[in-house]
């Protein structure tokens, strides 16, 4: 019949059985757990980073506990990750790796229905790193005038770094242009110009790095870049040698002028004083020039222009730099030191004076006066002391002034075991040391706490300067102990070194002290000795930076952007200062102190034009090798 459907009793009773198996089946088929391929990322790391091992699971209604196994291929061990973080249907469960190994990841879902297991993740800590401390991004130079630069390379994988240079394009010279380093270890790579280029065009090289580290993006480096041109003749920033002296000292202004395709005929530097203006013509000879400029009277002192003639495709053609760098010269305030000459009876005295002092010495009621000579601003007079014991006191006014300055030391005859006291310390001559009578001669000078450390000083002084001579050389050692100034020192004991005088230069001295919480004894014989603080830079010490500062941040006006940098260990550091073309515009180099906000460099902005200006340090334990940088912003406003 047209419009029935028609079926025999077993075809009913097979259909009943084929639409029961659809609904028994049918549904679980339909609503099974549906997961992802479980992925690591990133697949390869470094020892101390964490790696995110994520999936998909639909429906998640369905999972009754989720953990991941991890097999750890060096402990040989596998681990169970529980508490996954889950948002939706992702199931992601980072993990921080603390060891160099292999390692395999799967995720485990359990649901009514049984147990999911989802594919095998890989990922790996067990691989070669480089890590690139270039400071120097942006250099301009021009032609084939250019120093060396140097960068360090160092591998922070567990496994050997293979690596090759090249430069693009060429033009570069880059020292070894291939190598490797073994994990934990470092290399200096050179780079240096051999490409020459004519003037007026701009030319960018890059010095490249490449290497078998397998992380995302980390297997090409740049070393550095190197900005050519576009000008023919460039004349580098200018430095002086001071921007605050007195009368009578010298200025020197330092400069270079670095050229291509022209020929330099003449260098005129100008200076403007008080009461003139001066024009210097410098010889030419290198690339390396230098100014100086003797300071008569008080005022203000400009080093107002360079003006450079050259020629260049046939023109005489001249360019004109206004530094208008300023120097503040100022009267010389009147002080006196007194240096006691060993195996003599004479004391010379070293006055600073912007006028001409007169001169006494007081010994034993006798009343001399002492010639004086003249050497810039400092005057010195030398005075033969009696053969006798008492005090000697040398004094010295200046003319149109009222100012007296007075310096006494002692003289004793000794023979036997004696102490000698002063106001901060005191010596024991054992009476091994003069057999027979001999004349001493004690002076010692009050430790001024303007020496404190500031990170580029030879000598940062802490305690009082003692000197002791004799006439007849002892024939053994003294005994001496001195307090130091314990809020300079910090707590760094270890650092409190002996140091001695010597025709007007301090040096590190060999001598070993006994430093305890405020004092230090050491063993010598005549001389002059302080304590001071000395840097203790260990090879193995990798030392990091805690804090990097310019103060101010924002300068308005002329002045100067002081910058403080803290350790945590004694290091070498390099300081560069880069205008927004990549200048550079400062630099200094030195020793800073495990103690907070070490003074590493004073820049005066007089020389600096309206900006943003970036100051980059880097630090190490060896001079050249550098193991952390960091830069930061500061501006001028003007």
């Amino acid at each position: 019949m047209i419009g029935e459907f028609c079926f025999s009793k077993k075809g009913g009773k097979d259909l009943r059985k084929l639409l029961w198996l659809f609904l028994v089946f049918v549904p679980t088929l339909s609503f099974a757990l549906q997961i992802s391929s479980l992925t690591a990322n990133p697949v390869f790391l470094l020892k101390g980073d964490t790696v995110n091992l994520s999936i998909s699971a639909s429906p998640s209604s369905m999972i009754v506990k989720s953990s991941l196994a991890l097999y750890d291929s060096s402990a040989n061990a596998t681990y169970v990750l529980y508490n996954a973080q889950i948002s939706g249907n992702n199931y992601s469960w980072p993990y921080y790796v603390g060891d160099s190994s292999n390692y395999r990841a799967q995720a485990i879902f359990s649901t009514s229905a049984g147990t999911v297991y989802s594919n095998t993740a890989t990922f790996t800590t067990n691989i070669p790193a480089a890590s690139v401390q270039s400071t120097i991004v942006t250099i301009p130079f021009i032609s084939n005038v250019m120093s060396s630069y140097s960068v360090n390379v160092k591998n922070i994988g567990s496994q050997t770094l293979y690596f090759t240079t090249e430069s693009s394009p060429t033009g570069l010279s880059i020292s070894p242009e291939e190598g490797q380093i073994f994990s934990g270890e470092s290399t200096s790579i050179s780079l240096s110009f051999t490409g020459f280029f004519l003037p007026g065009k701009n030319y960018t090289l890059d010095a490249i790095l490449k290497s078998n580290d397998p992380r995302t993006n980390m297997s090409t480096y740049l070393l550095g870049r190197f900005l050519v041109g576009p000008d023919g003749l460039e004349i580098t920033p200018v430095e002086l040698s001071n921007t605050k002296v007195g009368v009578g000292s010298d200025i020197t202004a330092y400069f270079s002028i670095l050229y291509s395709d022209v020929t330099v005929s003449y260098v005129y530097a100008i200076w403007a004083t008080p009461n003139n203006t001066y024009t210097f013509n410098l010889p030419l000879s290198g690339n390396n020039f230098s100014t100086n400029i003797n300071t008569t009277m008080a005022g203000t002192y400009t080093f107002s222009k360079i003006i450079v003639g050259y020629t260049y495709n046939g023109q005489n053609l001249q360019m004109v730099l206004s530094p208008n760098i300023n120097v503040s010269v100022y009267d010389v305030p009147n002080s006196m030191n007194l240096t006691l000459i060993n195996g003599t009876q004479k004391v010379a005295a070293v006055i600073s004076s912007s006028s001409t002092p007169t001169l006494y010495a007081f010994d034993n009621s006798v009343n001399t006066q002492i010639p004086v000579v003249k050497v810039g601003q400092t005057w010195t007079g030398t005075y033969t002391y009696a053969n006798t014991p008492g005090q000697v006191t040398i004094t010295s006014s200046f003319q149109g002034t009222q100012t007296v300055i007075s310096k006494t030391f002692s003289r004793y005859m000794v023979q036997g075991n004696q102490n000698l006291y002063f106001s901060d310390g005191w010596i024991t001559i054992p009476s091994s040391a003069f057999p027979n009578p001999a004349l001493v001669a004690f002076y010692s000078e009050n430790f001024n706490p303007s020496s404190y450390y500031t990170g580029y000083s030879t000598f940062n002084q802490i305690s009082d300067s003692i000197s002791l001579v004799s006439t007849i050389t002892p024939a053994s050692s003294f005994d001496y102990t001195l307090y130091f100034n314990t809020e300079s020192v910090n707590g760094l004991l270890g650092n409190v070194k002996v140091y001695s005088e010597n025709n007007g230069n301090w040096y590190l001295s060999s001598i070993i002290p006994n430093v305890t919480i405020q004092m230090a004894n050491f063993y010598a014989k005549t001389g002059t000795y302080a304590l001071g603080l000395n840097t203790q830079i260990e090879a193995g010490q990798i030392p990091s930076i805690d804090s990097f500062v310019a103060v101010p941040a924002k300068l308005i006006g002329n002045g100067n952007v002081q910058f403080f940098l803290t350790v945590d260990e004694d290091c070498y550091y390099q300081i560069y200062i880069y205008d927004l073309r990549g200048r550079i515009v400062g630099y200094q180099k030195g020793t800073a102190l495990k103690i907070n906000n070490n003074l590493v460099y004073t820049l005066n902005s007089a020389q600096l034009s309206n900006g943003l200006y970036t100051a980059v340090i880097g630090i190490g334990n060896s001079p050249n090798g550098f193991s952390q940088s960091k830069s930061i912003p500061f501006v001028v406003v003007k």
